[in-house]
């Protein structure tokens, strides 16, 4: 044992001592040195793991960190995977020694092994609640933090769906023409609004897969096409719906609770397809409106409603289907996209003044077109269009070109007679993030859900 000058001196005090008595030695030692419980000189015990004796004060001084080189994370291999987890995750970077953890979104992987100084690999951990782009986190043994963010990808796959589907309560013999999908109360949780023939019903969502149905909002008429927006600028959802048999279109205002006033407005004709967009740059929702007659109406949002209508187009297909927007020209503009019915035509229109559309193409399709949808089919990074037709069951594919031209179309068997094409689904559990994260398709391969008269 060690002994510092000053313990020394106190053993020779306590020596001269012990000779000049006969007794009380030991009680000596004890009381001067023992009762510091805290002298590490006498008993090196009272230091704890994380501390070592400093013998000159003969107090415990903490330990210096264990000495780490700096971490470095470089890639991640693969970048993408499964949120039920299971497969390899190998990562690759510098300073990698001794053990080591790794977070991605917050889950640990499993089974880490540092195979060299500048490569590990772990076993991806199950994280249901995570989806789309996510934090990877390395964690020294020296407890260094190092993160990426958007270092690795959590898709949906597998999807899987209930075997015994929930059923939505609707009125007996109701036809439910659309589906309409966001979170229409504030709550964060998807919500459905169910389009009928004359009148709309709203299921919101709990975040578990159960909904409070509300009553039937009954408005009349005989509804086309209905669209999701912000139309008033109070950052609340709004629903837009053509009537196809009366000269109005409905919008009905949200109060932020999923509670829609219904207000009419006049229009010139009956309507077809609606589309909400911001043409006007003050980041409010306006209202694109194809006329059964074709002409196309511009609706201006604005804190007290739609303003307008004004003219900007003539000559689009008569008694046209459900409409659509996107961006095929590749410019940062959306187009609209115009299935001409029984015209058996599909027509993209673009912006071409202050309050002007004019066509950009027409191109024939093999049956009467009801509904559009703008997808990436061919991994070439322009949209293509695919076109649903009436009484078959196949849809018309028309790939994409440069400057949103398209090919000619191709009959391609659907299995079911589509009605309307849907690109995703939307979430209605709390374990899939409201964030517009999707299924990715890991395969390069694409699918489209259509909806049929029957369901």
């Amino acid at each position: 044992m060690r002994l510092s000058v000053r313990t020394w001196s106190l053993t020779v005090v306590l020596g001269i001592s012990c000779l000049l008595q006969t007794s009380g030695c030991t009680d000596l030692w004890a009381s001067s040195l023992l009762e510091d419980k805290r002298n590490c000189a006498i008993a090196p015990a009272v230091c704890s793991d994380f501390e070592e004796c400093d013998y000159y004060t003969e107090t415990c001084k903490p330990l210096p960190p264990p000495s780490c080189p700096p971490i470095l994370l470089e890639s991640v291999i693969p970048s993408s995977g499964s949120r039920v987890g299971g497969s390899k995750v190998t990562i690759t970077g510098s300073g990698f020694q001794g053990s080591m953890r790794v977070e991605i979104d917050g889950t640990e992987l499993t089974d880490v092994v540092v195979e060299a100084s500048s490569q590990l690999s772990g076993t991806l951990g199950a994280s249901l609640a995570s989806c789309g782009p996510s934090a990877v986190t390395l964690i020294s043994s020296c407890f260094e933090r190092v993160s990426q963010e958007g270092a690795f990808f959590y898709s949906l796959d597998p999807l899987v769906f209930d075997d015994q589907p929930q059923v939505l309560p609707s009125q007996s013999g109701t036809v439910v023409q659309q589906l309409l999908s966001d979170d229409v109360n504030g709550d964060g949780d998807p919500d459905i609004i169910g389009i009928e023939s004359s009148g709309i019903r709203s299921f919101l969502s709990d975040g578990s897969g159960s909904f409070t149905t509300s009553g039937a909002q009954s408005l009349g008429g005989s509804l086309f096409q209905a669209a999701l927006g912000d139309v008033t600028g109070d950052r609340e959802l709004d629903v837009v719906i053509t009537d196809q048999s009366n000269p109005r279109l409905w919008l009905l205002k949200n109060d932020g609770k999923g509670v829609f006033g219904a207000q009419s407005v006049a229009m010139p004709e009956p309507l077809r397809g609606v589309v909400l967009t911001d043409l006007t740059g003050d980041k409010i929702a306006d209202a694109l409106v194809v006329s059964r007659s074709g002409t196309l109406y511009l609706l201006t949002g604005s804190s007290s409603g739609l303003t307008g209508p004004d003219t900007l187009a003539t000559g689009l297909p008569t008694d046209s289907g459900f409409t659509a927007l996107a961006d095929v020209t590749g410019d940062g503009l959306s187009e609209l996209l115009v299935p001409g019915g029984s015209a058996q035509v599909v027509e993209v229109w673009q912006k071409s003044g202050a309050k002007a559309f004019s066509r950009l193409v027409q191109k024939s399709v093999p049956g009467p077109a009801v509904s559009v949808l703008a997808v990436e089919l061919s991994g070439d990074s322009k949209l293509d269009l695919v076109v649903a037709l009436a009484g078959q069951k196949n849809v018309a594919v028309l790939a994409g070109q440069a400057g949103g031209m398209l090919g000619n179309a191709t009959t391609v068997a659907a299995g079911v007679e589509p009605r309307w094409l849907f690109p995703t689904v939307a979430a209605v559990k709390k374990s899939f993030p409201s964030t517009g994260c999707a299924s990715r398709p890991l395969t390069g391969q694409r699918g489209i859900i259509t909806k049929t008269e029957r369901g």
